[in-house]
């Protein structure tokens, strides 16, 4: 270098600011960056003072792992209605090496020599047209190289795909040309045309890609699109867009200068200057990847305005050419603490009386300084309830739109100072007495499990029935009963679910109906906390050589025990959450038998919602006749099946959000120690491991990849429910699942006398 400024220099590439540095700081070490043996790395050094002094290099890839393999392409050489056939070669080998495995997704096609490239492939139609190629030295499941290839769909008609545009260099005059080219297969025998921008660019043979296109203008801002059309084929084109193309520099966003101003009523004011070259119409402004504002070149300088703090912050701000979107640069912005910025603290609120429309009386208070406004803005769930000038606080709100029960929220803020805000929460009242949700025994917003607790509760108690008694999800108006529960003050009539005034077994019909649903905010459930005196809820898994793959095991689920017992219990509810992928989440059950908590349908009623493939049973037990019991021991049993394993799996099942609760509704703290047992399968023969089917899952076709000194000799395709739908002998390596319906299905395959079982999912 020779002749360059004080202030340093700035090195960027490939989308990248690297930084600014010292020439004293020579030579620099620069990274890590990846060593793929793909990514050309382009670095352009600027003087920070004169932004025209600067040079560039282009380093080649660099291939860390050394192995020697690289330049996977795939070349499409004919398109059916059934699938594609291929050309796949390699770039980049070992010939020393004996060859390379070749996998679509993870399965493998098979082992090629590279004396055979470019190999000749047929590939099956794919429901989303987008595969992933692999080549892998043999013996070297580490030294690999990929392709990623959207493809044209399959069919038997014209299709013209893999269009590029590659602008020339330009001329003197300050024009280039383009070069199209594509792919393409079934075409006619009268050529193409080729239009654009409003322009006929001709007709033209196929024989003659790649063709060139042009001249064209280089101003920087033009996109030009290329449709290119079948001329025996109308409906078979395709295109694509270039630019815009400047045949100047490259676009450069120099070294970005921000004074501190002032401190003013808006904000921290800072005045920003940078210098830009072979730049477009316009650049944007980003503060934190947030757009800031968009500006032209004449505002360069600009003035930015940020937020107040009273300690201060760093935030980022970047510069990008609006006609060129990787043409960026940025810097850290250091921004000075505000003495005087607003500040609201001190927020109190109270609640008053319900009214008739569910809403309730809010009373607000909180102390301010240095608003710079008159005014304050009140949100509630992120929505603006009104604005109130501040003389009026304290202030009332005579209609509040909050929640029914649990806890809400608001949020208080400066108006038009977004930075300048408060938040509190508060438990609200319950406003909705008047309306009874069926299902929502509890009035918590929700129809769950915990609602069956309510009904137990006053299970056999008579009240005014509601005019309607439908079940349907939606607020009825009701009549209050004489009764409350001791939670949260809730009416009896909501456990009267249908309305038609005893509360009893058929209201959980409606919990059942609408389980899962809400008509407002849900608290979440925090139960109280449990120490190692407490009694446990648990599942009590077998042993895991007890339990024999694909065949269903029973486990206990258990409260209380021996030396743990539960003292005076009317009811729980709880969620048991597994791993669907090892259990089979069509095989799931929970099974309620007579227990020390009671009998189902004399004097207990019971629930479980199944949520299969979540892994996740919601259960629930609550007597009916008003009677607290003590005791231990099991009071259900989860039943299930072990899904296909290969080696050993761990099998847990866990209880979570549990709630029990004596008659007077008094919480009873509960441990809830996790279950798991290994098991392992000892079924699957030692050839299972090198079987893979694929694509999996498929809508149709299914392929086979096994040794090639194995052959499969019979093949059944099973259901879920164990039923054999087809019997195939020796179908060779691909059959057919047309015709079944989209489910989970397992194969069961004889090979050499022994049997092995996967399952594959039809879509």
């Amino acid at each position: 270098y020779d002749g360059v400024g004080p202030e340093g220099f700035q090195v960027v590439g490939n989308g990248n600011n690297y930084g600014t540095f010292s020439y004293a700081d020579l030579p620099l070490t620069l990274g890590p960056l990846q060593g793929d043996g793909v990514t050309n790395y382009e670095f352009g050094v600027f003087d920070l003072n004169d932004p025209d002094c600067g040079d560039s290099y282009l380093l080649g890839p660099v291939d860390c792992d050394g192995c020697g393999i690289g330049g996977l392409t795939m070349e499409i050489l004919e398109i059916t209605a059934n699938g594609y056939i291929v050309w796949i070669d390699l770039e980049q080998y070992d010939p020393n090496n004996l060859g390379f495995d070749l996998f679509l997704g993870d399965d493998l096609i098979g082992f090629f020599s590279y004396n055979d490239l470019p190999i000749e492939l047929e590939l099956p139609c794919f429901p989303d047209n987008f595969i992933v190629l692999t080549a892998c030295a043999n013996d070297q499941p580490d030294c690999c190289t990929s392709l990623e290839v959207e493809l044209p769909p399959c069919s038997d008609g014209c299709q013209i795909f893999g269009l590029t545009a590659t602008p020339t260099e330009c001329n003197n005059d300050q024009q280039f040309f383009v070069e199209l080219d594509f792919d393409f297969v079934n075409v006619g025998n009268m050529g193409f045309s080729v239009i654009g921008n409003g322009n006929d660019y001709g007709d033209f043979e196929y024989a003659d890609l790649p063709i060139l296109l042009g001249p064209f203008t280089a101003d920087g801002t033009t996109v030009l699109e290329f449709i290119v059309k079948d001329n025996a084929h109308p409906d078979c084109s395709n295109f694509i867009e270039l630019g815009p193309v400047n045949c100047g520099e490259d676009c450069v966003i120099g070294q970005i200068f921000a004074q501190f101003v002032e401190i003013t009523g808006d904000g921290v004011k800072f005045e920003v200057e940078f210098g830009h070259e072979n730049t477009g119409s316009g650049f944007a402004v980003f503060v934190d990847g947030e757009l800031y504002e968009t500006f032209s070149y004449d505002h360069n300088p600009f003035f930015l305005v940020l937020p107040c703090s009273n300690t201060g912050y760093v935030a980022f701000l970047t510069i990008c050419d609006q006609d060129h979107p990787d043409c960026c640069n940025g810097i850290d912005l250091e921004v000075p603490p505000c003495g005087d910025a607003c500040d609201i603290f001190d927020l109190v609120v109270e609640v008053g009386d319900c009214h008739d429309d569910g809403t309730y009386t809010l009373f607000l208070n909180f102390g301010y300084s240095n608003p710079g406004n008159d005014f304050f803005e009140v949100f509630y769930q992120g929505e603006l309830i009104d604005f109130f000038p501040l003389n009026e606080l304290p202030l009332v709100i005579e209609h509040f739109p909050g929640v029914n029960s649990g806890i809400d929220e608001i949020t208080v803020c400066i108006n038009d100072q977004p930075n300048c805000c408060e938040t509190v929460e508060f438990e609200a009242p319950n406003c909705e007495q008047g309306d009874v949700w069926p299902g929502d025994a509890n009035s918590d917003n929700i129809a769950d499990n915990f609602d069956l607790l309510n009904v137990g509760i006053g299970f056999g108690t008579e009240g005014p029935s509601r005019s309607n008694v439908s079940i349907g999800w939606q607020a009825w108006p009701a009549d209050n009963w004489p009764q409350m529960f001791n939670e949260n003050d809730v009416n009896y009539k909501h456990a009267d679910c249908n309305g038609n005034g005893l509360i009893n077994t058929a209201d959980l019909g409606a919990i059942l109906e609408n389980y899962g649903l809400t008509h407002g905010p849900v608290a979440p459930y925090v139960p109280p906390p449990a120490t190692d005196n407490d009694p446990p809820l648990f599942v009590n898994l077998p042993n895991g050589t007890d339990i024999i793959v694909g065949e269903p095991f029973t486990a206990p689920i258990v409260l209380g025990t021996e030396n743990l017992p539960v003292d005076d219990i009317y009811g729980l509810a709880f969620t048991l959450e597994f791993d669907p992928e090892v259990i089979d989440p069509n095989s799931i059950d929970v099974q309620f038998a007579p227990s020390w908590l009671g009998v189902d349908q004399i004097n207990m009623i019971t629930l479980s919602r199944e949520f299969a493939n979540e892994g996740r049973i919601d259960v629930a037990l609550s007597r009916t006749d008003q009677n607290n019991v003590s005791g231990f021991g099991p009071i259900a049993a989860f039943i299930g099946i072990i899904d296909d394993v290969l080696g050993k799996v761990e099998v847990k099942i866990s209880v979570t959000r549990c709630k029990a609760i004596m008659f007077d509704e008094t919480q009873i703290p509960l441990q809830k120690p996790m279950e798991s047992v290994i098991v392992t399968d000892t079924h699957e023969p030692a050839i299972a491991s090198q079987i893979r089917l694929y694509p999996n899952p498929t809508n149709d076709w299914l392929f086979f990849s096994l040794p090639v000194d194995l052959q499969i000799d019979e093949l059944k395709v099973i259901d879920v429910d164990g039923r054999v739908l087809r019997t195939m002998v020796q179908p060779g390596h691909a059959i057919s699942l047309r015709g079944l319906p989209s489910a989970v299905y397992w194969l069961q395959l004889r090979i050499d006398g022994q049997i092995v079982h996967k399952k594959v999912v039809k879509f």
